[in-house]
């Protein structure tokens, strides 16, 4: 397998982004999800949004990587018979990264009124805050409701790549796993 793309297949770094970012944001959701749920009492109330808080901060850097990646490299042609699956398939490849994003901004700035700096690791990182009275408030509510509408549109994706493998028979699924 090739570091990079070619014009039939995504290279290893391409696939790796892929999947480290989705296994991120899936990890977000489902502890996001999780955490809602938990009591002041829970022995994971402190711990698990600390996790998600590490967790929100990488992924900003994978997508930030992912991103640049992307736009520097070439991207595999999307081989269907039908006009309106590639301009679905690109509407929703957009649309998941924007959600992706703004679910990340909203949860930095979330964080950020909080505390003087964001720590991650041993860093000191700036925070966001604007003078918007219930910032965090505005931000918690974008953070949820973005979070749902990510998880309609992965699960739309993911149906998406079962039809074309296994109803239309176009290997996408080994695309996308490198093979």
């Amino acid at each position: 397998m090739r570091l990079t793309n070619t014009e039939n297949r995504f290279g290893i770094i391409s696939v790796l982004f892929h999947w480290v970012f989705a296994l991120a944001v899936i990890t977000l959701l489902g502890t996001g999800i999780y955490m809602v749920g938990l009591s002041y009492y829970s022995p994971w109330y402190h711990p698990m949004p600390k996790f998600h808080q590490q967790l929100g901060i990488a992924t900003i850097i994978i997508f930030a990587l992912r991103a640049m990646w992307h736009f520097i490299h070439k991207q595999p042609k999307i081989k269907t018979k039908k006009r309106w699956e590639k301009g679905a398939a690109k509407a929703a490849h957009h649309l998941m990264l924007l959600l992706s994003a703004g679910i990340l901004i909203s949860g930095y700035i979330m964080v950020s009124v909080e505390v003087e700096f964001i720590e991650w690791f041993q860093f000191q990182l700036p925070t966001l805050t604007f003078d918007i009275e219930n910032q965090a408030d505005l931000a918690g509510f974008w953070h949820k409701y973005l979070a749902y509408g990510l998880i309609g549109i992965i699960s739309v994706h993911v149906l998406a790549a079962l039809k074309h493998q296994f109803i239309d028979k176009d290997r996408i699924l080994q695309k996308i796993f490198g093979l």
